[in-house]
C-alpha cells in the first residue's frame, strides 16, 4: 500500500501536532536557561505527543482498505 494516501488533506487536516510541537520547542529553549528539568519534560513531552496515532490517518487508511 502506497504511503501517499497520507498526505492527502483529508487524512491530515488540521495538524494541531504539528503547529503545537515548534510552539513548545520554542517555549522550552530559553526555559532550559532557567530551570533544565521543566524544559527536559517539554522535550518529553513532545516526544509522547507524536506516539499517539492520528485517527483521521487511521480512518482514512481503512476506507482505503475497503
Amino acid at each position: 500500500m502506497a504511503l501517499s494516501c497520507l498526505w492527502q488533506p483529508s487524512a491530515v487536516g488540521r495538524d494541531w501536532k504539528g503547529k503545537l510541537s515548534p510552539a513548545l520547542y520554542l517555549i522550552a529553549i530559553p526555559l532550559a536557561f532557567v530551570n533544565s528539568w521543566i524544559a527536559s519534560g517539554l522535550y518529553v513531552f513532545v516526544a509522547l505527543l507524536w506516539l499517539i496515532p492520528d485517527p483521521r490517518i487511521e480512518r482514512e487508511l481503512e476506507k482505503r482498505e475497503d
